[in-house]
């Protein structure tokens, strides 16, 4: 018996892409989903070299503090001695112009020393720290140097002076003993009795101070 009956056929539509691309829509929310992975890295980031940055200006600073302390008190305790009749002639010197160098100085020390080929040579050593102001990683930042010139005994630093030398002297050593300090904080010098005190502010960290002991007169 034959069945004349037409076949039933399926009227459900094919869904399938035949290009196998992506829709508007998907492509919208895939953006939208990386920027948002993107933003969150980059917070990520961003915070990572922020505290990279500030641990490495606290560290600058600690460094600075224990490296310019031990240059800072031997200067102190090899200054001259006050000396009321002959000012110029001072161990130390918190203001005028710096005699070592063409930088302003923040403070100045004059020691006596010797030749080391001519004993009885007599020198004189003055030691001005200055400021050197950086500009670098955006930031603006000031370095602590310490310059050291010699002179003759008797080019005009000797007691009584002498005819005075011409000034400024050339510095024989520069030194950065403190860096990454503020810019926007002046270093303060106070002396009481035989205590030399220098104040300095770094970019990082709290204020820390340099502190030497001068010899008796």
């Amino acid at each position: 018996m034959r069945n004349d009956e037409p076949l039933l056929t399926s009227t459900v539509p094919d869904l399938r892409r035949p290009d196998g691309g992506f829709t508007l829509i998907e492509m919208v929310t895939a953006m939208s989903v990386l920027g948002i992975v993107m933003l969150a890295l980059s917070s990520v980031m961003f915070g990572a070299v922020t505290a990279d940055r500030g641990s490495s200006d606290r560290l600058d600073a600690s460094q600075a503090e224990e490296f310019a302390s031990t240059y800072f008190a031997d200067d102190v305790q090899g200054a001259r001695p006050d000396d009321d009749a002959h000012p110029a002639t001072d161990g130390v010197v918190t203001t005028g112009t710096s005699r070592c160098g063409s930088s302003p100085s923040v403070v100045e020390f004059l020691a006596d020393a010797y030749d080391s080929s001519a004993v009885a040579t007599a020198k004189v050593v003055i030691v001005t720290y200055t400021l050197e102001t950086v500009t670098g990683s955006g930031q603006t930042y000031q370095n602590l140097h310490r310059l050291s010139c010699e002179a003759s005994n008797s080019a005009g630093l000797t007691d009584p002076p002498q005819p005075t030398p011409s000034f400024p002297l050339t510095p024989s050593s520069d030194a950065v003993v403190a860096r990454r300090l503020s810019a926007g904080t002046t270093p303060s010098v106070t002396v009481s009795g035989d205590t030399v005190t220098l104040t300095l502010t770094p970019l990082a960290g709290e204020p820390f101070s340099l502190v030497g002991q001068r010899r008796a007169a």
